[in-house]
Parts: structure tokens; sequence; C-alpha cells
């Protein structure tokens, strides 16, 4: 959460997208999104170094989550 003050709009984004699916409360997305937390979770320490290799990452995932809801 730290990191993602940092100013990355992308990630903010993909953050309140997250938010919203949980509240549906979908017991299938919630699987889903679990697993993708736990995936989520690892890419944003990798974000603080500033690679830039993962923010495309980031931004397909977020795709990815959008269509699978």
């Amino acid at each position: 959460i730290n990191s993602l003050s940092t100013g990355l709009s992308t990630t903010d984004s993909t953050v309140a997208s997250l938010s919203t699916s949980t509240s549906t409360g979908l017991s299938s997305a919630t699987s889903s999104i679990s697993s993708l937390s736990t995936s989520t979770s690892t890419g944003i320490n990798s974000l603080s170094t500033g690679l830039s290799t993962t923010d495309s990452t980031v931004a397909s995932l977020s795709t990815s989550t959008s269509t699978g809801l």
C-alpha cells in the first residue's frame, strides 16, 4: 500500500476494481480473487523496485480479472 502511494495510477485503478468485485460476494470470484491477491502482493513488492515490466503485468492482470467476473 505504501508503494502504491508512489503515484502509480494503474495500480490504484486495479485495487479499486478488486475491492468492487470483492463486495459483490461471488463465491467463485472470491476464490479466484484470493489467489490473485497472493500474486498481486508479490507483484507489488517487485513494483517498488521500479521495473516497468511489472507495470505491464499488472495491466494484463486487471484485464483478466474484469473478464473473469
